[in-house]
């Protein structure tokens, strides 16, 4: 074998083609990775990286725990524990948890074997109580979330200082204990999308409580955010003030609220205002409110796509 191919750099790369060239059967490329990393020890730990590297279900970690601890139910496809986890089933965990950059926290669909489409709420309690204190993924740097607020106790576990892109739901930013999390957290946050899940949570905060929390969550939000999409959230004036002020903000996507009042805002909107913003997506109930905002933004209109 050729000393470079020893080079660990050298390994990721081409074990990265090795995905790309089976992109449209993703399992085929999984499954060359699997066996580099079963077969030869040279190439062992890299292939290991490259497999774990970008994970399309938090299931994955989970099914390659021991078969005796978990099970999915075949009517619901909802994944359940069968028995406690022991430090044996975390080493194992953290063993693989800890490659992981990118992971989509839930969705779990196989065509060549069980789909996991949600997680028990058992799986949830085992699992955000791990043996030590700290992150379940200590290194990632992309979270994709859709779940209802009963997977909160696991989202914070997957927040982390190397944090770089996120989509949450809506219960993360107007939860009061997961917006202070989220913003002590993860420091490193660049990009930031909130989803309005159609799914109930089943709180008792009132909406406006809900809208006034998301909005202090935003207030606090590093200024290093470069990318926000907030169509989720009820924005207020002093909100979008704030945000226009963000120095490294390029791309932003809002909501303007019928009862915006646009005259208290336009002060706020000076010649530095929104000064590194790149594409604006707008969205509102009448094109008025649209096109007075747009108007009052003047200092970005020649550079900014809209």
């Amino acid at each position: 074998m050729h000393q470079c191919l020893t080079i660990v750099e050298v390994q990721h790369v081409i074990f990265r083609e090795v995905l790309i060239v089976d992109h449209w059967d993703q399992w085929a490329g999984r499954a060359t990775l699997a066996g580099l990393a079963r077969t030869c020890r040279t190439f062992s730990d890299a292939a290991l990286d490259i497999l774990w590297e970008d994970l399309p279900s938090f299931a994955y970690l989970i099914r390659c725990l021991p078969s005796s601890l978990w099970k999915i139910n075949q009517t619901n496809q909802r994944m359940s524990f069968e028995r406690a986890m022991s430090l044996s089933d975390w080493e194992i965990f953290f063993r693989y948890s800890s490659r992981v950059r990118s992971i989509s926290a839930f969705p779990y669909v196989n065509e060549h074997s069980n789909s996991c489409r949600s997680l028990g709420t058992d799986v949830i309690f085992a699992l955000s109580r791990p043996p030590h204190y700290g992150p379940l993924v200590p290194h990632l740097k992309t979270l994709v979330l859709d779940s209802d607020k009963e997977s909160e106790p696991l989202l914070r576990l997957l927040l982390t200082d190397s944090l770089v892109d996120a989509t949450l739901p809506f219960f993360a930013l107007h939860s009061p204990t997961m917006s202070i999390q989220l913003t002590s957290r993860c420091p490193s946050l660049k990009r930031l999308s909130i989803r309005n899940l159609s799914i109930q949570t089943f709180d008792d905060i009132p909406d406006v409580d809900k809208h006034r929390i998301a909005q202090e969550t935003i207030l606090r939000l590093p200024h290093s955010l470069e990318s926000l999409d907030c169509t989720a959230v009820r924005l207020d004036e002093a909100t979008i003030a704030h945000l226009s002020h963000l120095p490294s903000l390029t791309h932003l996507t809002l909501e303007l609220q019928v009862d915006l009042q646009l005259e208290n805002l336009r002060p706020h909107l000076t010649p530095l205002a929104f000064g590194s913003l790149e594409s604006l997506t707008v969205a509102a109930d009448t094109l008025s409110i649209v096109t007075s905002f747009w108007n009052s933004c003047t200092s970005r209109r020649d550079k900014c796509h809209a």
